[in-house]
């Protein structure tokens, strides 16, 4: 392959990066090179102008590449040469920088003192003007001016005429890559507008954050049949909820609703099995991710966040909120009806008492399950005498295990059923079969 590129407005374009690479203008001369590069990759003339350039705006990795393939593909001594340069950090272009078409001649090696005998003064002397000659007549044939006047207005023309077609072309692929991703994101949000609107078609339904925060309120759902999670509380959006509502909620829109308030020792309690059974008694249910053991101190803070984002929002009846929770969850519970008497009608403790918390609403039934070697067992045995002393309606299964046995699934369901269906009796309130 020839040395330069056989086409006249390649060879116009690439004498023009060479005029404007002497001027300084490195990115202009590289916008030019690029194509040129593309369409003749096996051309060393313009990898070399190509790496060239690339050292002088400092993208040292990408002139690095360059110069290998120079060296290696193309078997120039002048991509050697280059990447010596790029392990020196010489990156710069000399104060009379030389053509693209040619490389730059070796540094010289530093002169040492030496005696110079008188009658080679003569010589030396005209050596010297000889190389002060070919030094002036380098810069005449270097000089921009001259270079430019070596491209005729023509091709110059042509050659920036390419340049900016390129890049309004360019920009309008980015324009409308634009306007579709808009279209797209538009499309996404009525998506999401209409699912969050619309009816819920069966039970169990999980509605994300993207989809339930167009229509939300103060950061709060338009709650429909389904599962909530991670629902940010009023005030604090650091505190958490995970909510459950059964269908009945969408096909009685006038209707309140009981409410199941979950509590466990490690936080996060999700719903604890109980999502069928609320489907099928009409029930909510609302875990509360922050109270915990570990979160003690602000336990009561988590569950008044909780209380001010549900109760303002969700059809829950205020008078038949229930609490689940064990050891120190069943704690937090006991502590919330003791705060709220008018809330609550019915706890349901696992493997904790509580009496000694402070005294719950005398209407208020407890439910006990814990196991037959749990070591608060003398706790529990004691709250149960003094709420019968106090009028309580209370119930207790004992099942085998110690204090980390997991309660068994069905006697948390029929505990439960009894506390749910005893509080609806009480109100005159149709209790599902």
């Amino acid at each position: 392959m020839a040395t330069t590129p056989n086409d006249t407005s390649a060879q116009a374009q690439f004498k023009w990066a060479n005029s404007l690479f002497q001027s300084g203008d490195y990115g202009e001369a590289l916008d030019l090179l690029m194509p040129l590069a593309r369409e003749y990759p096996k051309n060393s003339e313009i990898v070399y102008a190509q790496a060239r350039c690339l050292m002088a705006l400092r993208r040292i990795e990408e002139a690095r590449s360059v110069a290998t393939h120079l060296h290696l593909n193309l078997g120039s001594a002048r991509g050697e040469r280059l990447l010596e340069r790029i392990d020196r950090g010489d990156y710069g272009v000399q104060v009379e920088p030389p053509s693209l078409e040619r490389d730059e001649p070796p540094a010289r090696a530093p002169s040492r003192r030496v005696q110079v005998k008188p009658r080679r003064i003569a010589a030396l002397l005209g050596v010297g003007l000889a190389v002060i000659g070919s030094g002036i007549a380098y810069r005449v044939v270097t000089d921009p001016a001259r270079l430019r006047s070596t491209v005729s207005q023509t091709e110059m023309e042509a050659a920036k005429s390419q340049l900016n077609a390129r890049r309004d072309e360019t920009a309008r692929k980015r324009q409308g890559q634009l306007e579709k991703q808009q279209e797209v994101a538009e499309s996404d949000r009525l998506l999401n507008i209409a699912l969050a609107e619309g009816p819920v078609d069966r039970p169990g339904i999980e509605h994300p954050p993207e989809v339930w925060q167009h229509t939300a309120i103060d950061g709060v759902p338009q709650w429909k049949p389904g599962i909530y999670k991670r629902i940010p509380c009023k005030s604090n959006a650091a505190y958490t909820l995970d909510v459950y509502i059964p269908m009945a909620y969408q096909m009685q829109p006038a209707a309140y609703f009981p409410a199941i308030m979950i509590s466990m020792p490690e936080g996060n309690p999700a719903f604890q099995g109980f999502k069928e059974f609320a489907e099928k008694k009409m029930i909510i249910l609302v875990a509360i991710n922050n109270s915990s053991n570990a979160t003690y101190g602000t336990n009561k803070y988590a569950q008044e966040l909780a209380f001010y984002t549900v109760l303002p929002s969700l059809r829950v009846d205020p008078r038949l909120g229930f609490t689940y929770g064990a050891s120190g969850g069943a704690r937090t519970g006991w502590e919330c009806a003791v705060r709220n008497p008018e809330n609550f009608a019915g706890l349901l403790q696992v493997a904790f008492g509580g009496y000694g918390l402070g005294r719950i609403s005398p209407h208020v039934r407890v439910a006990f399950l814990h196991a037959d070697r749990d070591f608060n067992n003398k706790d529990i045995a004691y709250t149960i005498r003094r709420l019968k002393a106090d009028g309580h309606e209370v119930r207790e299964i004992v099942f085998p295990g110690d204090h980390y046995t997991i309660a068994p699934a069905d006697k948390r369901i029929e505990l439960m059923e009894w506390l749910a269906s005893s509080a609806r009796g009480d109100y005159g309130l149709a209790h599902p079969p």
